[in-house]
């Protein structure tokens, strides 16, 4: 649904399957994207495709506008949309990011593929119609980061479901399909990472990483823990929440919630002692010198 910003009116609904039940916008949390020119992007889960009506598994691209609401324009189907829908393997995983500079989008979702797609050309249904698509992490995809780092240059970040963290380097419009770098221990679990980054611009990169500790948080709520790495090096971790764990263990995780920074702060949040009714926020920022009061 579009709503008016300045007066909340709703301009426009679109319902993804109105035949059928299914077609979640969920994105793993993520919200639209938003291109230069005001068009809105976004992921669809599982749910029946026709290509008129019911857009399951699909990537919608949307007109928007106060007088006309929202326009469908184009739109990108996997070509084997029907096996995503069957085995429960939303392309709305992760939703998809605009490459600065460029007219792609990059995302994917539970499969573990990650589709680079051209804007002005989605293509409608198949995977021919991509710019390029391949295996990127193992299992479910719910979180992508991009950085233009001074040191390595274009850069995508990607922890997915037991696997590795892996990062992408973006040769011009292509991805190396091949990891520039990666983690050495893959998580035991559901759902992977959740990712974000701060930087000085190209410099002093981190990836943040919020995720479970052990096991897997597929049907309970697990202790977490926050990684701060060395984005140019993501072998090399500066911090983690259970190296002090009685000042800085958040408590339970919170999957599909990325790490926020903010003036110099990292916000966090997550289950607290328990799955329900203990709610926590985590406010962490730079330490004192050492021997400060």
């Amino acid at each position: 649904m579009g709503y008016c910003a300045a007066t909340l009116a709703r301009v426009g609904i679109f319902a993804v399957t109105p035949d059928v039940y299914g077609g979640g916008i969920w994105q793993g949390g993520r919200a639209p994207t938003i291109d230069a020119a005001g068009r809105a992007y976004f992921a669809t889960g599982n749910g029946i495709w026709d290509g008129t009506r019911n857009f399951g598994d699909s990537l919608l691209k949307f007109d928007v506008s106060r007088t006309t609401g929202l326009t469908l324009l184009d739109y990108f189907t996997p070509g084997n949309e029907s096996t995503l829908n069957k085995v429960d393997d939303d392309l709305s995983g992760a939703g998809f990011t605009l490459l600065p500079g460029t007219n792609l989008l990059l995302g994917g979702g539970k499969e573990g593929v990650l589709y680079s797609l051209d804007t002005r050309h989605l293509g409608h249904r198949g995977d021919e119609q991509a710019v390029q698509h391949f295996k990127a992490t193992a299992a479910h995809m719910h979180s992508l980061v991009y950085w233009a780092s001074a040191k390595r240059g274009a850069l995508l970040y990607v922890w997915g479901q037991r696997d590795k963290a892996r990062v992408y380097r973006i040769d011009g419009e292509r991805l190396v399909e091949t990891p520039v770098m990666m983690r050495d221990v893959a998580n035991q679990g559901h759902p992977g990472a959740m990712l974000s980054l701060s930087a000085n611009g190209g410099r002093d990169g981190i990836l943040w990483a919020a995720i479970h500790a052990t096991g897997d948080s597929w049907h309970e709520s697990r202790p977490g823990i926050l990684h701060a790495y060395d984005a140019d090096d993501i072998q090399h971790e500066l911090w983690n929440s259970l190296e002090v764990p009685a000042r800085d263990d958040c408590g339970e995780y919170s999957k599909m919630a990325p790490p926020t920074i903010a003036n110099g702060k990292v916000y966090l949040a997550s289950f607290g002692t328990e799955n329900v009714g203990t709610g926590q926020f985590c406010v962490y920022g730079i330490l004192p010198a050492s021997g400060a009061a």
